[in-house]
Order: C-alpha cells, then structure tokens, then sequence
C-alpha cells in the first residue's frame, strides 16, 4: 500500500512540475526537495526527468526486491 501511496505523491509533484500554470510550477519547484527523500528511497535520480513508467517500473523493481530479500517472494 505504501507504494501506491509514494508513487501517487510522486506522479502529483512530476505533474505540477510540467503544469501550465506558474505558481503551481513555483510551489512544486519549491518543494521539489521535499519529495527527494521519497524519491530515494525507491533509487529514483530526479523526478524531472524521469518518465511516469520509468517511475513505476523502478518502484516494482524495489518492491520485487525488498519482498524477495524478506523471504515474501521466493523464485524457483
């Protein structure tokens, strides 16, 4: 569920970042850093140049990951 939620936060912010509208642009560019530590978290480099389905597949990738190191996902 929380990455859903992170990815979500992530498309929000990607997409007022490329809004038409400058104070949204502005008040995304300013918290721009904010949404770093979600995007490190996931090994995700800028949110401004990553595409929306770059976004997702690094998230499953971690997602995969983290499950199989936990012992969730075991591959034969």
């Amino acid at each position: 569920m929380f990455y859903l939620i992170d990815q979500r936060i992530i498309r929000f912010w990607k997409t007022a970042l490329i809004c038409d509208n400058s104070i949204i642009q502005t008040l995304a560019a300013i918290n721009r850093y904010s949404i770093g530590l979600i995007l490190s978290k996931y090994f995700i480099g800028f949110i401004n140049i990553s595409a929306l389905q770059d976004i997702k597949n690094q998230m499953w990738k971690h997602f995969v990951d983290c499950s199989h190191e936990r012992g969730q996902i075991v591959f034969c």
